[in-house]
């Protein structure tokens, strides 16, 4: 390394950020800025600390009048492509000894994170205590769940809620059943024309864009994997080794890797050798791209992953009707560093209350979860505009979420995050019917008057029902109450009745100093919040335990952790699909990685062995003998046929010892045969 040596250098490492940012806005993790010049050493200021900088530059870091602008980074992310001349070769003193007495040299340790208190990466591990909220106030942006929806916070005009719902009483019709809607059950188009119940891969290729990964992430990841390209069952094979880690605890990746025997009490409790070697899985993993779209002029952090989170979505439309009822809630996907995760957000109530948040929708009767949407907060880029923002923020999630089953007359159970009469009325404009459980946080939702809501059940029994109908922008919306012992419960909706439905519950409370029991049941609108409120839950619970996709995959790519979020929430879904709409028997989820895992291992697309042409020979054209070539990127070990990095390696004949071939006769595998040898191997085996 000297001066005018030419270096390449990973784009994340290079300063200052204000200037690279600039000129390269959207630039992937793993980018590397070839073609950079050396001008000198200097000492810099990076990451607070005065280290040794090696100073450059670059054609495309210039300033109007062509003058050079000086980008710099430490000397050890600098890989030389090109020597300079060698009378300005750096010297190991001048590397080393300016600026190591400062602490210099420790470019690898973001100290940027160290302003975060300590406590940030253990709280995904232990989860929320006392007093982390406020350590993390004004450092993350937090869901606490006591900040109103931004259409229920007042405005400065009047409030229209004495026109909205007119006197109590129900008159026992419930707009759903008028316009039609039927509970049905959940079903899948099979566009693959599979007869019977399908396979779990056949099933993985429905609930996963097929189509995407063979036209965009093989195609883009081959770019960067150059000769040595990757197919798409080899590409499965990628992920089933990444679900048959899931099925153990374990420490180091490499392990599954090792050369040691297996033993009981330390390493991992089984080996990937005869599937895909070391090096070749972990290039896949530094090539993998998961977009085919350029970055756009601006600077946009979620850019890599639009594409993908689109294409699932679409996939799951065309894919999946789910039943007639449906649940909206949030889903966490861990990540603990804030600096590299856009979007980064804490949400206390999460048993994961650190990463990434996601609304989510699932269906009520199967748990299949069939939308997402990723909450981007302060680092939305504002050149990329949503669809129905004009309505307000939770107004247009509602819609975009919904909107694969417009116009189908099917329920939406929502919890009190997403109580604004607005979204319930502009979802019934669209065909849904919605509930959302009312709360109080801050003010009221508005249009809802909940003192006198309370004061109306004041004097009311435990277990006493009533509803107010009214209209909101010429739709029909109502207000169901249910009097408990401590509050009174109260939802609004766009459907339902009075009528009693499910099973007797108790409730025992104290009146006049005497503890009374008394059994209720539920109206129609209130069991259905109850019954199907957990849609979400379940299947977040069933993607994080016992061990999760996302723990197991350990990355620092962020894009990676949205791929395998996606790939955990395709898991739980192809079990739920086979369980609940093809009615197989149930398993655990640890039970169906292993199935699952092992068809991916053994998928259908692996290269089979085909012979090298027809024979003259009645007896040698016998399908158990005949002479096949060795697949690209495979050799025999022992009599398997495992993967290995030289393209067409040659082996040494069996026969005649001298031969460098590549075939060999499917009976017996492990033994290469030349052409010549052939015919004594077969008079041999047939005496």
């Amino acid at each position: 390394m000297g001066k005018d040596a030419k270096v390449s250098v990973l784009t994340k490492y290079l300063h200052p950020s204000r200037l690279i940012n600039q000129v390269l806005p959207n630039a992937e993790s793993n980018h590397r800025l070839q073609n950079c010049i050396i001008v000198r050493l200097e000492v810099k200021k990076i990451r607070r600390l005065d280290q040794l900088a090696v100073v450059l530059k670059h054609d495309d870091f210039k300033t109007n009048d062509g003058a050079f602008e000086e980008i710099y980074t430490v000397s050890r992310w600098c890989s030389v492509t090109e020597e300079g001349p060698s009378d300005f070769f750096f010297s190991n003193d001048e590397l080393n000894n300016r600026g190591e007495s400062n602490g210099a040299g420790n470019d690898a340790v973001d100290t940027a994170d160290k302003e975060l208190p300590a406590v940030v990466g253990q709280i995904n591990s232990r989860g929320m205590q006392d007093g982390d909220v406020l350590n993390l106030q004004g450092q993350v942006e937090i869901d606490d769940d006591n900040a109103p929806a931004p259409e229920n916070i007042p405005s400065n005009g009047p409030d229209a809620a004495d026109e909205i719902f007119s006197d109590w009483g129900h008159d026992g019709v419930c707009q759903r059943r008028q316009a039609g809607g039927r509970n049905n059950e959940a079903s899948v188009f099979n566009f693959g024309g599979h007869s019977g119940v399908p396979s779990i891969l056949q099933t993985f290729e429905m609930m996963f864009p097929k189509e995407f990964v063979e036209t965009v992430i093989i195609k883009e990841t081959n770019k960067k994997l150059e000769d040595n390209k990757i197919t798409y069952g080899e590409f499965l094979i990628w992920l089933g080794l990444w679900f048959f880690m899931g099925t153990t605890h374990f420490g180091d990746r490499r392990e599954f890797w090792s050369t040691k025997a297996i033993d009981a009490f330390e390493g991992t409790p089984f080996r990937f050798n005869d599937f895909m070697s070391r090096n070749r899985f972990e290039n896949i993993l530094l090539a993998l791209t998961l977009t085919n779209h350029h970055p756009p002029a601006y600077v946009d952090r979620f850019w890599e992953i639009r594409q993908l989170l689109s294409e699932w979505n679409n996939n799951m439309k065309w894919r999946f009707s789910p039943s007639w009822i449906s649940c909206l809630d949030e889903s966490m996907s861990k990540w603990v560093g804030k600096y590299s995760c856009p979007g980064f957000c804490c949400v206390p109530r999460k048993p994961w209350p650190l990463g990434n948040e996601y609304h989510t929708v699932a269906c009520g009767t199967s748990g299949v979860l069939y939308s997402m949407e990723l909450v981007e907060g302060k680092d939305a880029p504002q050149q990329v505009t949503k669809e129905f923002t004009e309505l307000g923020k939770t107004v247009g999630l509602l819609l975009r979420l919904t909107k694969s089953i417009w116009g189908s007359s099917k329920v939406l159970v929502l919890d009190s995050g997403f109580c604004v009469l607005q979204g319930i009325a502009e979802l019934r404009k669209k065909g849904i019917f919605a509930a959302a459980l009312i709360k109080k946080r801050r003010y009221c939702p508005r249009y809802i008057k909940g003192d006198a809501i309370k004061e109306h059940f004041k004097n009311k029994p435990i277990g006493a029902v009533d509803a107010t109908k009214g209209r909101l922008d010429d739709t029909a919306v109502e207000i169901h109450c249910l009097k408990e012992p401590d509050y009174t419960m109260m939802l609004m909706s766009s459907y339902g009745t009075l009528e009693h439905v499910g099973e007797d519950k108790n409730r025992t409370y104290v009146e006049n100093n005497v503890s009374v029991q008394k059994t209720i049941k539920y109206p129609e609108l209130i069991y259905n919040h109850f019954q199907y409120r957990d849609a979400v839950d379940a299947h977040n619970s069933s993607r994080m335990y016992p061990i999760a996709l996302e723990e197991t995959w350990k990355t620092t790519r962020w894009p990676c952790r949205v791929f395998c979020f996606l790939l955990a929430v395709t898991e739980v879904n192809c079990r739920l699909v086979l369980t609940n709409i093809y009615k197989q028997p149930d398993m655990s989820q640890q039970q169906f990685r292993k199935l699952f895992s092992r068809e991916l291992l053994h998928n259908k697309y692996l290269c089979q062995p085909k012979p090298q042409g027809k024979r003259k020979s009645k007896r040698i054209s016998d399908p158990d003998h005949c002479l096949v070539s060795l697949p690209k990127n495979r050799t025999f070990r022992k009599t398997s046929i495992v993967f290995t990095k030289t393209a067409y390696i040659q082996l040494v004949c069996s026969g005649c010892g001298k031969c460098r071939i590549r075939t060999y006769c499917p009976c017996t595998p492990g033994r290469v045969i030349c052409s010549s040898c052939f015919a004594d191997h077969v008079r041999l085996l047939e005496k």
